[in-house]
């Protein structure tokens, strides 16, 4: 009974793009990104002739890691991610994550256009890594809802194990040498970005 939709099946097809640029260093990172550009309208009609289009969605994350420990076993990673459309309010998500040893990390997200928390797990070993996200409304669907459940499961393909660029190697395989992670000395001369 949605006047918005069709209430017959429809098909459409539409072409659209996705742009991604990501820079980081040792202590900082930030990336922007933007999906649907240049999408033109679905020819997918309804009672009130809307025009179904994929609107273009625009992120940008910054964050930066912060060591806690002298000897770095621990780090602090806060990070704030902004998502917006032209129809919808820019979402803000405020983040920030404890890693202990490069392996186990916890976190706390707060996301403003929905007031929700977030409570983040994760651990890392060898070539896998297992998340988990506790996700709830404190205001608005609060009363409808108890939370979501996410798991994630990943794997390091170890696509960067062949690379000639010892730094960035080492950035993907690990995403933060913790202990030492900026010099080693290497025949005498100091190499930056190679790890321990």
């Amino acid at each position: 009974s949605d006047p918005v939709l069709p209430e017959t099946i429809e098909t459409a097809f539409s072409i659209s793009h996705t742009f991604a640029t990501y820079f980081y260093t040792e202590y900082f990172y930030t990336g922007f990104s933007v999906h649907n550009l240049g999408a033109s309208p679905l020819k997918i009609t309804s009672d009130l002739n809307f025009n179904n289009q994929l609107t273009p969605e625009y992120n940008l994350v910054t964050g930066v890691y912060l060591p806690i420990t002298q000897d770095k076993s621990l780090g602090m990673e806060p990070s704030i991610l902004t998502k917006s459309t032209s129809w919808s309010p820019t979402q803000i998500d405020f983040n920030v994550r404890f890693i202990y040893l490069n392996s186990i990390w916890t976190g706390l997200s707060y996301r403003t256009s929905e007031q929700a928390l977030a409570f983040l797990l994760g651990m890392e070993t060898g070539n896998m890594f297992f998340g988990y996200c506790y996700d709830t409304a404190v205001q608005g669907i609060n009363n409808y809802t108890g939370g979501t459940h996410e798991i994630v499961i990943g794997v390091d393909l170890a696509t960067f194990g062949n690379y000639e660029n010892v730094r960035l190697r080492s950035r993907f395989k690990k995403r933060r040498m913790l202990i030492d992670p900026f010099t080693r000395k290497i025949n005498g001369n100091k190499r930056r970005g190679s790890g321990i």
